[in-house]
């Protein structure tokens, strides 16, 4: 039973490599597209759609916020480029900060979160990745 293990780790390992061009596996499928009626989170690449407007965020123009283990004067802001499709519009790109609700179609679209958040005193933090929007009527 052992040895069967130790035989099919290997196989198991090389089914989770990631894809190389030229490497023989096939790409990674698409991101999914997160439908919701008012709030949405999704990372680079995937797309969320609230109620018919669909978003997708591009990238971070601006990150200052302030550490979450951290005690700040200003709270800093988080400014983020998504492209909104609108029912009867076609795409757009806009800018959203984190907080401040923005007019679209249908509603306001507000950036509600991004993660992950920063830390004070760990090297190398990573960009916030993963942004959670929120339409309301």
């Amino acid at each position: 039973m052992k040895r069967a293990l130790l035989l099919a780790a290997p196989l198991a390992l090389a089914a989770c490599a990631s894809y190389l061009p030229g490497s023989g596996y096939p790409p990674p499928p698409p991101p999914p597209v997160v439908w919701g009626n008012a709030t949405a989170t999704i990372g680079f690449g995937g797309q969320a759609v609230l109620n018919g407007l669909r978003v997708r965020a591009l990238t971070v123009i601006e990150d200052s916020r302030c550490p979450i283990n951290a005690r700040c004067v200003w709270a800093g802001r988080l400014i983020l480029t998504v492209e909104i499709d609108q029912p009867g519009a076609g795409p757009a790109r806009i800018n959203l900060t984190l907080g401040q609700p923005q007019p679209v179609a249908g509603g306001t679209l507000t950036l509600v979160a991004a993660e992950p958040g920063k830390l004070a005193g760990a090297e190398g933090n990573p960009p916030a990745s993963r942004f959670t929007f929120e339409l309301t009527p």
